[in-house]
């Protein structure tokens, strides 16, 4: 499985025009990409006080439930959070743990979810503006690395989108004033889906060059992924409509592996420098 399952979705996400277009194209990629008997995006203020929610396979009340008493209590959240890429329960839980942890014991084994993803979601500026929410059941696959990379490409998409319709392609010179011409164009190939090796060979220029590149975007940019660098490039207006530009393509993954995988050890400032 690779992210070009994710092409009908990024030719949506292209034709929206307003947040609500691109929540309901979210929960209809997780159900179909991922295999999830539920979803959920919840998104939040600086503060991380839900505003909104959006959801399938689960009550109101048993959201609520969650967001009021489950959330603080889960180590999920927090590492999602503190590194802003996707993480599933069995990086930051071990089976043993996780089995006796009450967020399953008192919660979870209710509603059949056992296996559980999160991802973050950004908004304008590349600040996190909420987490989309996966879940199987017991019976059902564990999530991989490859449903990681999936998460990080549909959070990446996702989020350059939303940034897309909430600013209305208002631009700001600041941006470009930072990054050097090489640098933007090397920031729209992996915005747009390229790896680092696609990249290399579409400017000619050595993976290593690309690496070192996206680094110092990460750092003059202040962020620590691909996600979080497209909503804000977009933010700005200095990308345009990039899923348009994946879609005449076969897709790449958005991270590399090594991103998305990280141990839960692993400061997330460094996970930057990965790609």
């Amino acid at each position: 499985m690779t992210t070009n399952v994710l092409l009908p979705f990024l030719r949506k996400f292209a034709r929206c025009q307003k947040a609500s277009d691109v929540n309901g194209i979210m929960m209809d990629a997780i159900k179909a990409t991922f295999a999830c008997h539920f979803g959920a995006a919840l998104f939040h203020n600086e503060s991380h006080v839900v505003t909104d929610r959006v959801f399938f396979g689960i009550r109101h009340s048993d959201i609520q439930d969650y967001v009021d008493h489950w959330r603080p209590q889960g180590k999920l959240f927090h590492a999602v959070l503190a590194r802003a890429v996707p993480l599933h329960n069995w990086q930051v839980y071990g089976e043993d743990q996780w089995q006796h942890h009450p967020i399953w014991t008192h919660y979870l084994r209710h509603l059949q979810i056992y296996h559980c993803m999160v991802a973050p979601l950004f908004g304008p500026q590349g600040h996190l503006i909420g987490m989309l929410h996966l879940g199987r059941r017991s019976s059902e696959p564990r999530f991989d690395r490859t449903g990681l990379e999936l998460a990080s490409a549909l959070s990446g998409f996702s989020s350059t989108t939303l940034s897309r319709v909430a600013t209305t392609g208002l631009a700001n010179d600041h941006v470009p004033d930072r990054l050097a011409p090489r640098e933007l164009q090397v920031a729209r190939l992996a915005a747009a889906g390229r790896n680092n090796a696609e990249i290399a060979q579409e400017l000619g220029i050595a993976r290593e060059t690309v690496k070192q590149t996206l680094g110092r975007v990460y750092s003059k940019l202040d962020v620590s992924g691909r996600a979080q660098m497209a909503a804000t490039l977009v933010a700005q207006g200095f990308l345009g409509q990039p899923l348009t530009q994946v879609s005449t393509r076969p897709a790449s993954p958005l991270l590399d592996g090594r991103l998305a995988t990280q141990t839960p050890g692993t400061p997330g400032r460094s996970l930057a420098m990965k790609c």
